[in-house]
């Protein structure tokens, strides 16, 4: 193969390496969530106002972690129920140890950004109560600088600050 050849052959690899490559607006958008995440505020699908509780509480405390290889991490708690029960946990009644379980969220996976539905797809693999089988959760996201909301305006929705 002479120099000419070889030329071309290189440039052709390089022209399909790039052609099926991911767009560049997916690249950017699923780097822009990796990093530390802490919950700043929870909003339940139904309002408190109506009467519902809840569910972490007025001051929930907890990270939810994007890292470079797609995978995901998330542990939420209510603080206030935490905190309540931190000096007597192991001789508290059933009643409040199961309050504080359900105050409490954990679970681990892999993700995928769409940037251009605005959507983050995490694919649980394992969580403290396990759902029935592997659980793929859609939720549309917004992230503007430090800021990263997930979830809909009239849906639940979470409020994260990026930990620097």
């Amino acid at each position: 193969m002479n120099l000419r050849q070889r030329l071309r052959l290189s440039l052709a690899l390089a022209f399909t390496t790039s052609a099926c490559a991911k767009p560049p607006s997916v690249e950017r958008s699923a780097e822009s969530l990796v990093g530390t995440w802490r919950i700043v505020r929870h909003t339940p699908a139904v309002r408190a106002d109506s009467g519902a509780s809840l569910l972490f509480g007025s001051r929930p405390r907890g990270y939810l972690v994007y890292d470079q290889t797609g995978h995901v991490f998330l542990q939420i708690q209510d603080s206030v129920r935490a905190d309540s029960v931190k000096s007597r946990l192991w001789g508290a009644p059933d009643s409040v140890l199961k309050k504080l379980l359900l105050g409490f969220q954990a679970y681990f996976g892999t993700y995928v950004v769409d940037s251009v539905a605005q959507l983050v797809t995490h694919r649980i693999e394992g969580e403290l109560l396990p759902r029935f089988g592997t659980v793929e959760v859609a939720t549309p996201y917004r992230l503007s600088g430090d800021s990263l909301v997930l979830g809909a305006d009239s849906l639940e929705q979470w409020l994260f600050v990026r930990v620097r």
